[in-house]
């Protein structure tokens, strides 16, 4: 049975390594060119290949999809518009379900999960957008007028956001990409790494109310992610230790991931697993999980 992962962090700590070590063959859609550091601890050969707008590289372990930046869009403003992320959308959706049928690659993960939502609900606004600006088409000489011209006719209908309701579409979308991992026909285990923001609270500073840090994190992404994860997985890093003296290292750098939720139970959150793997949480599982139960149960 298929397991969804869902992994949050601070930077270096490992999240895109964790994937790494479930077994079977990796898949990752990679949005924001983090898997080289995770995947060349692994070393091996790769062979660099190029798929439309895909860049892809194949290693016996795993495989990179990254979408090529488009230059000249990078630089392209146009205001308030929204440009390439219907297109941008409609390739990471139409690669997920490729990778979901094919035979390959037993896991799939989004690194990071949250490029993927930003990508997608922008990609609805970007329709939206489109549709006021196609709406008037009625206007005498719409031919000839700049999209800055068309984006003023349209007034009010012309959105900058989306309004709150209208986030359902990108996240049935979202949800939809889970229940098809999970699907008993396609069974594929889903990893989505996540970066990790500040929580601010409000205090009083010289009569003024400012917001701060407040030392804790929350997960910077698609909200839905751990409500409909099996585990959540907080990954974390201890530095080297330096002597003052030799100026040698005198422990080496130690990762750790806890563990925020479970399908095996609430008697495993919050311990903390050094060294995460797949590896130590079926056994966590297998131990906690009173009847044997395992990693996926």
């Amino acid at each position: 049975m298929a397991t969804v992962i869902c992994l949050e962090g601070e930077k270096g700590t490992g999240k895109s390594s964790f994937p790494l070590t479930i077994p079977g063959k990796l898949a990752i859609i990679d949005l924001e060119f983090g898997a080289d550091r995770a995947t060349k601890r692994l070393g091996g050969d790769v062979k660099v290949e190029s798929e439309g707008e895909w860049t892809v590289i194949r290693h016996k372990k795993y495989t990179i999809f990254r979408i090529e930046p488009n230059i000249e869009k990078m630089f392209l403003v146009k205001g308030d518009l929204v440009s390439g992320q219907m297109e941008k959308w409609q390739m990471i959706s139409n690669k997920f379900i490729d990778l979901i049928r094919d035979s390959e690659h037993s896991t799939i993960s989004f690194d990071t999960h949250k490029e993927c939502w930003i990508i997608n609900h922008r990609a609805e606004l970007q329709r939206m957008q489109q549709e006021a600006i196609n709406a008037q088409r009625g206007i005498p000489g719409f031919d000839k007028y700049t999209v800055e011209q068309l984006i003023k006719a349209a007034g009010d209908s012309f959105r900058k956001n989306l309004m709150p309701w209208e986030y359902s579409t990108p996240n049935s979308q979202m949800n939809a990409m889970i229940d098809m991992a999970k699907a008993t026909s396609f069974d594929k285990n889903l990893c989505m790494v996540n970066h990790v923001r500040d929580i601010y609270v409000t205090t009083i500073q010289n009569g003024q109310s400012i917001a701060v840090p407040s030392g804790q994190k929350e997960l910077d992404g698609w909200k839905q992610c751990v409500d409909r994860t099996d585990w959540e997985l907080y990954t974390t890093v201890t530095p080297p230790v330096i002597d003052n003296v030799t100026k040698l290292v005198t422990t080496t750098t130690k990762f750790h991931a806890q563990i925020r939720k479970s399908p095996v139970g609430a008697n495993i959150v919050g311990m903390t697993i050094d060294a995460p793997s797949w590896d130590a949480l079926e056994k966590l599982a297998k131990v906690f999980g009173g009847n044997g139960d395992s990693i996926d149960s």
